[in-house]
């Protein structure tokens, strides 16, 4: 399994986060099963404490 808190530890680069893995951690949060949504909102807090503003003003639109 991808473990997404490690990848964001390791990267912490915003444009390649937008650019490589925010399109994958999208489908994370509209898969069917519950348990693979739980874990992609769980990691919410995560990338906005790394990524800070910026992202989150540019990623909550997207969840619309």
């Amino acid at each position: 399994a991808i473990n997404l808190k490690e990848i964001i530890k390791l990267f912490q680069n915003y444009d390649f986060f937008a650019k490589s893995i925010e399109p994958i951690f999208l489908t994370y949060l509209t898969d069917r099963a519950s348990g693979v949504r739980n874990s992609g909102a769980g990691t919410i807090p995560s990338l906005a404490k790394v990524f800070g503003d910026q992202w989150v003003s540019t990623f909550i639109p997207k969840l619309d």
